[in-house]
């Protein structure tokens, strides 16, 4: 009886991974054990993997990128191969990089950069992040895909153009309002009475001299503006 049932269950197993099997892929099953082979096929992404894969064979191939939580959605893989492909290791390439420092299956060696030129051949494991070249020109991964060193670089340069607004706004708010001393009112006060006859006996003389005598009149202000742009706005304007 024991021995049907083991039967009956092995071969709804290999059923279902006949079913299952990806396309262009070889699939083996026995108890326990579901390897699917996608080597040598020439895959440039990787196709749907059954959750029930315990050995998933890639290498050889022309894969450039792992989408985000591929590896996750197969909690029985044991062994994985992933060298010999195309992998560009720019920031498409950070899930696959954070994936190897963890991995949940033995991972066969030499899973290296196809491009960039400049990284060709180095390991994957070993990227930093700064290696990446382009990112911004292309659809950028959720944050929790980013190195921190990344989300850091980020964050300062949001704090700069913060500060940058900030300092902006301050200087349009501010407004020097020039204010005559105490003396230099007391004096105008009592020259206003004489001011107002001097210029109704103007009014009798030619039109320049009535120009000349206020523009005098004018340039008597000018030290006290002077000495407010030097005092709060530090701003130093020669007389000549």
């Amino acid at each position: 009886m024991l021995i049907s049932q083991g039967f009956a269950m092995l071969f709804l197993l290999r059923s279902s991974t006949a079913e299952e099997c990806p396309e262009k892929c070889k699939c083996k099953s026995s108890f326990q054990r579901v390897e699917i082979n996608c080597s040598f096929r020439g895959l440039r992404e990787i196709p749907f993997i059954p959750e029930t894969a315990t050995e998933l064979y890639l290498h050889d191939n022309l894969l450039t990128t792992v989408a985000p939580g591929t590896f996750g959605k197969l909690p029985n893989l044991r062994t994985i191969s992933l060298h010999n492909n195309r992998w560009d290791c720019d920031c498409h390439i950070a899930y696959l990089h954070q994936w190897l420092q963890h991995p949940s299956a033995a991972v066969h060696p030499n899973v290296t950069c196809f491009t960039p030129t400049a990284i060709k051949l180095k390991p994957v494991t070993e990227l930093r992040g700064n290696e990446y070249t382009g990112c911004w020109s292309h659809h950028l991964y959720p944050c929790r895909n980013m190195y921190p060193g990344s989300i850091i670089l980020c964050l300062l340069y949001l704090l700069l153009l913060i500060l940058m607004t900030c300092s902006f706004t301050n200087i349009k708010s501010k407004a020097y309002i020039f204010t005559p001393s105490n003396e230099f009112q007391i004096s105008r006060k009592s020259e206003k009475i004489n001011l107002l006859t001097e210029i109704e006996l103007m009014d009798e003389s030619p039109g320049d001299d009535l120009e000349n005598f206020l523009f005098s009149e004018s340039m008597e202000i000018l030290p006290q503006i002077l000495h407010t742009l030097n005092t709060k706005c530090n701003i130093k304007i020669k007389e000549h």
